[in-house]
């Protein structure tokens, strides 16, 4: 990891009530990648197919490891 702040983004895919929902997973790291300093969890959207779910998440992740924006957000 570089000397700035770094994020690590994940997507999953997980049944709920017979639909499949998108979550999206941001931890940013502290300088040096040691510890964690903060972990989003964020509920994209619930698809009628696995499919489905599975090519959103997909570019959710994409896109928000182009652009990860600021650590504390929404905080």
């Amino acid at each position: 990891m570089s000397n700035k702040d770094e994020s690590k983004v994940s997507s999953s895919v997980i049944e709920e009530s017979g639909q499949w929902a998108v979550y999206l997973e941001v931890t940013y790291f502290k300088p040096g990648g040691v510890e964690i300093a903060l972990i989003h969890r964020k509920y994209i959207r619930s698809f009628s197919t696995r499919k489905s779910a599975e090519v959103a998440a997909y570019w959710y992740k994409r896109t928000a490891e182009r652009d990860p924006g600021f650590a504390d957000e929404g905080v």
